[in-house]
């Protein structure tokens, strides 16, 4: 199998920065480090494939990414990596409402301690309600890459349980659009 390639996403960054900085809802992630980029496939967890994902970088990798900039003081940033493929297939407006959505996993506590980062996670109702407030297109973009990911032999991504932070199945046999 052929390694991931990834990439720098540029234009995410750009999307991201314009919702951060203009969005009430993100005011908390203002000041804090991020870093996008792209993949020419799909995120694979277990058996399952994910079309993006948030990270936390921290310890050595955190040490890599600030020396590479010329920092001395290394701190934890955020990672959002996309799939190219998705993010392609996507209208403005859909772009936008997949970055909100990746976003909002990101959280900051600020403590007496200094400022800790932390991922919040899911479950499926939430995800199924996010769906339902996309538009058709957005939730057709998202069915036809499932669909391509499934035709090559994978896993398509599901909503996470908060419990166990593992894949929730839905019926793949569902009308799809």
């Amino acid at each position: 199998m052929a390694e991931t390639i990834f990439s720098d996403a540029d234009e995410v960054k750009s999307v991201a920065m314009e919702l951060i900085d203009r969005e009430e809802e993100f005011e908390h992630l203002r000041d804090q480090p991020f870093v996008y980029l792209f993949t020419d496939k799909p995120i694979k967890k277990g058996d399952s494939v994910q079309y993006g994902k948030v990270e936390i970088v921290s310890g050595a990798n955190a040490h890599l990414y600030w020396t590479a900039k010329g920092n001395k003081t290394v701190k934890p940033l955020f990672r959002i990596t996309l799939c190219d493929s998705l993010w392609k297939a996507l209208s403005p407006d859909q772009r936008v409402w997949v970055l909100k959505h990746q976003l909002r996993h990101c959280k900051v506590k600020k403590g007496k301690n200094g400022t800790k980062l932390r991922l919040a996670s899911h479950d499926a109702e939430v995800f199924l309600a996010d769906l339902a407030d996309a538009s058709v297109p957005l939730v057709c973009a998202i069915w036809k890459v499932i669909a391509e990911t499934e035709a090559a032999g994978m896993q398509p991504p599901l909503p996470m349980d908060d419990d166990e932070d593992q894949a929730v199945p839905l019926p793949i046999s569902s009308g799809r659009p």
